[in-house]
């Protein structure tokens, strides 16, 4: 169990439509559904993460986006992770971030804030 806000991303972007246990939603749909609780977040897998260079990066970013979102507006505490061992030759390609993992940009929508700087 770890707080969203501890987790880095791994990518510098995310999609902003995905598929869930059969439920498909926008991101931020699905955001506004779990915040108004129209919606369980139980709906959301747990997060695999890898440790790299001492920090916790999620392999699995548009979920992190929303979890991260709940812990900022008091939705969340704490969530359900699954470590994963990090192997270069797999997990490298979705190293694309270019902020260290402290953000990522929604393509094609609205990006709530998620973190705890200021832009």
């Amino acid at each position: 169990m770890l707080a969203p806000l501890d987790i880095r991303f791994s990518q510098d972007s995310i999609c902003k439509r995905f598929k869930e246990r059969r439920y498909t939603l926008s991101v931020n749909e699905t955001l506004r559904e779990i915040a108004c609780n129209k919606l369980s977040s139980d709906v959301l897998l747990p997060i695999d993460v890898v440790s790299k260079s001492g920090q916790v990066y999620s392999l699995d970013n548009r979920r992190l986006y929303i979890f991260r979102v709940l812990q900022l507006i008091g939705k969340v505490n704490i969530i359900d992770v699954r470590y994963v061992t990090y192997n270069p030759y797999i997990h490298q390609r979705k190293f694309t971030t270019d902020n260290n993992g402290l953000s990522v940009r929604v393509r094609g929508d609205i990006t709530y804030r998620h973190n705890l700087r200021t832009k």
